[in-house]
């Protein structure tokens, strides 16, 4: 309830997006929290919010959650698969580099 009341004044309020980090051990949030909104996720009758999963931090042991507010469609990049890295040294006329 006090989420979707963020995310409405976060609206009102004309912020993009927002996130959520959920800890690997209270991964039963994320089934609320995915859920198309005004679906019911769960036996209290709490509505769906919308969240998509952006990415797994495996070293922080998180489940990343993201939420595009605006109506326009969405311009968070999908999260990094690669990384591209490059090099490089100067030699003196002594082909040292000291």
């Amino acid at each position: 309830e006090k989420l979707q009341q963020s995310i409405d004044y976060w609206n009102k309020n004309d912020y993009i997006s927002c996130w959520v980090h959920v800890p690997a051990s209270r991964a039963s949030l994320i089934e609320p929290l995915a859920s198309e909104v005004g679906e019911n996720s769960d036996t209290e009758g709490r509505q769906g919010l919308g969240f998509e999963l952006h990415h797994v931090n495996a070293t922080d042991q998180t489940i990343i959650l993201k939420k595009w507010l605006r109506k326009s469609v969405d311009k968070i990049p999908p999260f990094a698969t690669h990384q591209v890295g490059c090099a490089g040294f100067v030699l003196n006329e002594k082909m040292s580099y000291w």
